[in-house]
């Protein structure tokens, strides 16, 4: 529906779109911040309200699992949340992105986008 309403939203946001937040995984978002993502949203249906039964209570517990893996690793647990909205909902999806970005540009860039960098530039 953001697309529908020609929502605004800023350009550093890359949409993935996916069947069902269930098929998220650890490594999928690992391999993200690998590759330099600053932070990882993830935007699944409102609670109970799932095609798949429990996809998005599956994808929670994995966002909450998958935050302490990266604060274990150094990052901070908020370049990962979760937000809960329905495919007719664009302008909540809108605000919930702006709202992750901003949260993101205070963190500032990924330290593992920086420890790729310098490794890329060695012979």
């Amino acid at each position: 529906m953001a697309g529908t309403i020609r929502a605004q939203y800023p350009a550093s946001i890359r949409p993935i779109r996916l069947i069902c937040t269930a098929r998220i995984s650890t490594d999928l978002i690992m391999r993200s911040f690998s590759k330099g993502a600053d932070g990882v949203i993830i935007v699944g249906c409102h609670w109970g309200e799932c095609d798949y039964d429990t996809g998005n209570e599956y994808a929670f517990n994995l966002v909450s699992y998958t935050q302490n893996v990266i604060q274990s690793l150094g990052l901070e647990k908020e370049r990962l949340t979760m937000e809960f909205c329905s495919a007719a909902e664009g302008t909540k999806y809108q605000k919930d992105v702006i709202k992750f970005d901003q949260k993101i540009r205070e963190l500032g860039p990924n330290p593992m986008k920086l420890i790729n960098v310098n490794k890329k530039g060695k012979k």
